[in-house]
């Protein structure tokens, strides 16, 4: 199934979760994955949502950096 992360257009496997989706899109963009647990995820509607949220065709996630005193709650 397609997604945009960012703005930019991700293939990924049906039933995938937002985890996935940012892990996916981490690698596209030469990051590594140990910042998985440092980003925030939100939804098109600039709702946060949780690593494990499941994802659905044209579905639209932006991944937000923590700041690092964020990062230490």
């Amino acid at each position: 199934m397609k997604i945009k992360v960012n703005g930019r257009l991700i293939e990924i496997f049906k039933g995938a979760t937002a985890k996935d989706a940012a892990r996916r899109f981490l690698v596209t963009q030469g990051q590594s994955l140990n910042t998985l647990h440092t980003i925030i995820l939100h939804d098109s509607y600039g709702h946060e949502i949780d690593l494990d949220a499941p994802l659905y065709e044209s579905t639209e996630i932006t991944v937000i950096p923590r700041s690092i005193n964020e990062s230490k709650l």
